[in-house]
């Protein structure tokens, strides 16, 4: 979370707390105490930065109202207007700070009182970030989300699903935060119904919980084998396998992002583009991560930047479609060689369309030679014993096994 945000939150609105607390004390009775014997560490820190910064404020407030002379500093004349602003500048640097250490003690006293402090950084499905004005739903929108047990073997798929529906219907209905906690209520049952409500009895009803805390409850308790350093074991092991290139891509993002999002805003971006990169090219074949690596040291010569995830997904899918039509019109090159009248065909100026067989019109199998009707190779490989022969468009009249020549045939 942003500091300069943080500043809006209760825990900066406390100059009004810390204002009384200081009026209770008693100069003319130091013995009285005003701070409890019970008091924790953590909040003895907190009253003491917070004091101390709300007591510099007003020393620099009153300090810098009653500047009104021009002073030389290192031999430079400083104006009013200059040394009001430097006061100012000290006070906001000094405040930052203390606002900063307040943030964090803050958090722990939150902790130690059992309240979970939720940053967007420790939710894996974040909520929207605003609300609509709608308080009721349909009953048609209701029953568009599946319910959600946290009973089956897929919970972590299980909840994401659920909740993108409920983060989905609740920005087309325009519902309000506390009518999308309960739809997320409605819609659960089970072992998470369960656990749902003892959390938010112990909160005290709906109306005291946020949606980051209900979503962040729900994951805590159904989703185990998303955290970074679980999500980081599974880039290094992940494989392409039977994988498509997309398939690939779609699972490493993820996980990337997962793995990363407790780190700092600033190094996220970074850090997931390094992670994506890295177990794509660990997870791809050798022959591609080859042919990757000189597409870069092309694009280095040429000073481009190196390809990133999406490039290189498609680098690689575009290769196995140019790969396909050379193989295509190197058979197509083959096979009019074999054609007595091939010579006589490319002094025309039309030519034939392409012979296209099945196998069916072969008759063959499925995925066997088209010429002989072996499964141990295709037509194009050279071990089949009519290799280089034309295509016929049915099968052989002697063995009325595939699609070769009947005058060739060695049966």
């Amino acid at each position: 979370m942003d500091i300069r945000d943080f500043k809006n939150e209760e825990i900066y609105q406390a100059g009004g707390q810390i204002d009384q607390l200081l009026k209770q004390l008693n100069l003319q009775d130091p013995n009285r105490i005003i701070i409890g014997d019970q008091t924790s560490v953590p909040q003895l820190l907190h009253d003491y930065i917070a004091a101390q910064t709300h007591t510099n404020n007003k020393l620099v407030e009153y300090i810098s109202r009653n500047i009104n002379i021009i002073h030389n500093i290192n031999g430079q004349d400083v104006s009013i207007n200059d040394q009001q602003k430097g006061l100012i500048q000290i006070a906001e640097t000094q405040n930052l700070l203390s606002r900063q250490i307040e943030r964090t003690l803050y958090q722990h006293i939150k902790e130690q009182q059992g309240e979970e402090v939720i940053t967007p950084q420790d939710l894996i499905n974040v909520p929207p970030s605003g609300f609509g004005s709608e308080n009721k739903v349909s009953d048609s929108g209701l029953r568009l989300i599946t319910v959600f047990t946290g009973d089956s073997s897929n919970n972590e798929e299980d909840l994401t699903i659920f909740l993108r529906e409920v983060y989905a219907l609740s920005g087309t209905s325009n519902l309000t935060e506390m009518a999308t906690i309960s739809v997320i209520i409605r819609k659960v049952a089970g072992s998470a119904q369960i656990l749902l409500d003892d959390f938010i009895a112990k909160k005290g009803g709906h109306a005291n919980v946020t949606i980051a805390q209900v979503v962040a409850h729900l994951e805590k308790k159904f989703i185990v084998q998303l955290s970074p350093l679980h999500s980081d074991a599974q880039l290094h092991a992940m494989q392409i396998n039977d994988l498509s290139y997309s398939q690939l891509q779609a699972k490493i993002s993820r996980l990337a992002r997962l793995a990363c999002r407790k780190e700092s805003v600033e190094k996220q971006t970074t850090l997931v583009k390094v992670k994506e990169i890295s177990s794509f090219l660990m997870a791809i074949l050798p022959i591609d991560r080859q042919a990757i690596n000189n597409e870069n040291t092309r694009r280095a010569s040429e000073n481009l930047t190196p390809l990133n995830l999406d490039q290189m997904v498609s680098f690689l899918q575009n290769r196995i479609v140019d790969k396909i039509n050379l193989e295509d019109n190197i058979f197509v090159l083959r096979n009019n060689a074999k054609n007595k009248g091939f010579q006589k065909q490319i002094k025309k100026t039309t030519k034939k369309p392409t012979k296209f067989v099945t196998f069916k019109m072969a008759g063959v199998p499925s995925n066997s030679c088209l010429l002989c009707g072996e499964a141990s190779h295709k037509f194009t490989n050279s071990n089949c014993p009519y290799f280089g022969e034309e295509l016929m468009t049915s099968p052989c009249k002697k063995c009325e096994r595939g699609a070769h020549p009947t005058r060739v045939c060695k049966k």
